[in-house]
């Protein structure tokens, strides 16, 4: 098999509970790791795919629209654009610290939310079905 057909079909796959809290553990734990890393900028866009492929995985998974991984990455961009305003020598507002919070327990809120449901059957196609009753 192909690279290319390898990463297509994960991507159009589905991501079973263990599968998904595995990866859960191993994204954040490349998250920890990525305060030691060079170049935290880009990595950080990269490890920001990595978890939207991960959840639209999910969601496909338990039958919710892939879209609504959208939703904690623009509340993430957004922290991250912020960031960039703030001036290093001035003291941080309290107002910065409660956004900041409340996007990390949105973020975690998410990721726990989709991953608690159960999966959902695979619905056969008419053509599989006619490939297992011959």
């Amino acid at each position: 098999m192909s690279p290319l057909k390898a990463l297509a079909g994960y991507l159009t796959g589905r991501c079973a509970r263990a599968q998904y809290w595995g990866g859960v553990v191993a994204l954040f734990g490349c998250n920890l790791l990525l305060k030691q890393a060079p170049f935290q900028d880009i990595l950080a866009f990269v490890l920001l795919a990595a978890w939207l492929v991960h959840g639209v995985r999910r969601l496909r998974d338990i039958g919710w629209s892939p879209w609504l991984c959208l939703a904690p990455a623009a509340g993430s961009l957004a922290m991250f654009a912020a960031a960039f305003t703030v001036d290093p020598n001035a003291s941080v507002p309290d107002w910065a610290l409660y956004v900041t919070g409340a996007v990390l327990v949105g973020w975690l809120g998410f990721w726990v939310t989709i991953g608690v449901p159960r999966s959902k059957p695979v619905e056969t196609s008419p053509d599989r079905q006619a490939e297992v009753f011959g």
